[in-house]
């Protein structure tokens, strides 16, 4: 794994829609409570809480648009500019499809640029696995597929797969992060908290099947510290970090574990823990001296 921003990034501004269903929840449970100040005081701090979610997930939203414009790489790298999903698609049929460009019919490019509309569900699901992809350039496919209305049809086949291959932590993570996508295209409401809890899930069996799977711990890690405060998924999503950086310890380093330190050090951040918290990023600084995100949490923490 690369670059982690963007997909944290995602999973937050999708899992923080669950607020809606939980403030619904806890609406209902007080609704008729004798204690007609109480119940005031209690939906206006739900209210205050859902506004300042819903900031949040339009700051998220906000942030990944920003990621998708930055300029692009020097000619010599190689790389597309990473909001060009247009370019990066037809790249990859060209490279890997050469049949589905040599049969392309002028009339459907005309009315289907991209190829999203058209691309059958093997080629997507082949871009979306491939490792040499960015995150940005992946993220911009799922969105078109939920603009091309295709989103289910792809959610299907990650299910499908999974259940093919039960005994597959990676299949079991891809189907979880998937559902994370669903969130983004259902919005607030009672399927948002559907949507998460099914993500979660997947997630515990991937890391049922392999509890050092690092993509699996961490994107559940993730996923719960954007629950609504008050659910308690913060603690959780703490324990499962704190877990994933004693399991980090045990093997050879990997640029992508130092996300876990900036994570778990933002979250004591979070809670007003900030010795813990630099603490952490201190740690993480150990083991990767040049991570900018650490650096710059150490320098401001100072």
């Amino acid at each position: 794994m690369k670059n982690l921003t963007p997909v944290v990034l995602a999973i937050a501004a999708a899992v923080v829609v669950v607020l809606a269903a939980e403030f619904a929840r806890s609406d209902r449970k007080v609704e008729g409570a004798g204690d007609p100040a109480g119940l005031e005081a209690t939906v206006g701090e739900l209210t205050k809480t859902l506004d300042a979610m819903q900031a949040e997930q339009a700051e998220m939203q906000k942030t990944l648009r920003d990621l998708s414009m930055r300029p692009a790489a020097p000619a010599a790298s190689g790389r597309m500019p990473v909001g060009d999903i247009d370019a990066a698609v037809a790249r990859y049929i060209e490279e890997n499809r050469p049949e589905l460009v040599a049969s392309a019919d002028p009339a459907e490019e005309a009315a289907d640029p991209d190829g999203i509309a058209s691309m059958d569900v093997q080629t997507i699901l082949q871009f979306l696995g491939d490792e040499s992809i960015d995150w940005i350039e992946r993220e911009e496919l799922w969105q078109k597929l939920r603009e091309a209305g295709r989103l289910d049809e792809v959610l299907a086949e990650f299910e499908r797969r999974a259940e093919l291959d039960p005994n597959n932590p990676d299949a079991q993570t891809e189907l979880g992060y998937a559902y994370i996508q669903k969130i983004q295209e259902v919005g607030a409401g009672a399927l948002a908290g559907k949507w998460a809890t099914m993500a979660d899930q997947q997630f515990d069996k991937a890391l049922a099947l392999d509890e050092g799977h690092w993509e699996a711990r961490y994107m559940k890690a993730v996923s719960l510290s954007h629950w609504p405060a008050f659910t308690g998924k913060q603690a959780e999503a703490i324990n499962q970090l704190e877990k994933l950086i004693e399991i980090q310890g045990g093997s050879a380093p990997e640029d992508h574990h130092a996300e876990t330190y900036l994570t778990l050090g933002n979250l004591y951040l979070g809670q007003g823990k900030t010795a813990l918290a630099l603490e952490t990023w201190e740690k993480g600084l150990a083991v990767f001296p040049s991570h900018s995100g650490l650096l710059g949490q150490v320098a401001q923490a100072k």
